[in-house]
């Protein structure tokens, strides 16, 4: 078992899933299941507010999210002890929204399409005026937009490097680009040939 996840027992949910299980399929080839892809980051993000002091406790968090960054945001925050609120649209599956409930998140469905940018921008749009009605008591983590996102994969390379040499191909699937980004930069400076 590698050292990163030997770290027993842990502090809770997040601590135990954050990173992966790596899978030998066979010879030179290598799967990493994640519990649920997103909890990595979004476990990241709110570390690095609450060690920067751009998040602090009684602070809401708001977000715009379909899917499993609005999860993980939801495991870290109920664990953190803060409230989320989630900004998303109908593509959201009830089950998703019934999990985010269950852990204490508000979910805002945005119904209305706004004509240039669609539902993304109409969703920001709530967004931003959610936080302008809270003013400072609120942190906006912006998924897309933060370093913190593709950082936080290098706890995941840590983890690949730990295991084996660092010099691998890695082949990923790409959402927000945060994972494949963040994972192959800190293989890469470890390893000049990992590709």
């Amino acid at each position: 078992m590698d050292a990163v996840r030997k770290r027993l027992p842990f502090s809770g949910y997040s601590a135990a899933y954050a990173l992966p299980s790596i899978i030998r399929c066979e010879t030179n080839l290598y799967l990493a299941q994640f519990a649920f892809m997103k909890l990595l980051p979004a476990k990241y993000i709110i570390e690095q507010a609450l060690a920067r002091g751009t998040l602090t406790h009684g602070m809401k968090v708001l977000e715009t999210s379909s899917g499993t960054f609005a999860l993980g945001l939801a495991v870290v925050c109920r664990e953190r002890g803060f409230q989320l609120e989630i900004f998303t649209d109908p593509v959201m599956e009830k089950g998703l929204e019934n999990r985010l409930n269950s852990l204490g998140a508000e979910v805002f469905i945005i119904t209305e399409k706004a004509k240039q940018g669609g539902y993304q921008r109409s969703r920001l749009d709530a967004l931003h005026a959610r936080m302008r009605q809270l003013g400072h008591s609120c942190f906006w983590p912006r998924q897309y937009e933060t370093p913190d996102n593709p950082a936080a994969y290098k706890l995941f390379a840590d983890q690949i490097s730990g295991m084996m040499d660092a010099d691998v191909t890695l082949v990923g699937s790409v959402g927000s680009g945060g994972s494949t980004c963040g994972t192959i930069e800190r293989l890469r400076q470890k390893a000049s040939g990992a590709r």
